[in-house]
């Protein structure tokens, strides 16, 4: 990972307030995204499912935000697809 978990919590902290139950999601599972023969990203417009067993499943669509980074976060991250 490029980033350590309390460093993640750290700068969705700074986005948004974390609230007991929340979940921050992070990390592609192996064979996914660039680690693929041809890689494949999220792009905007896609549909992104998350399940969790016994728990549910968590649908959201990508999007095309223009959101800037917090000063000093350092990010590769591009609209592609937007």
């Amino acid at each position: 990972m490029f980033f350590s978990i309390p460093e993640v919590i750290a700068y969705v902290s700074h986005l948004t307030p974390i609230e007991l139950e929340d979940v921050i999601a992070m990390g592609s599972p192996d064979g996914s995204g660039g680690s693929r023969v041809q890689p494949r990203f999220l792009r905007g417009g896609d549909l992104l499912e998350i399940e969790v067993s016994g728990v549910g499943i968590l649908i959201n669509r990508v999007g095309c935000g223009t959101a800037e980074p917090i000063s000093g976060w350092q990010t590769n991250i591009t609209g592609a697809g937007c």
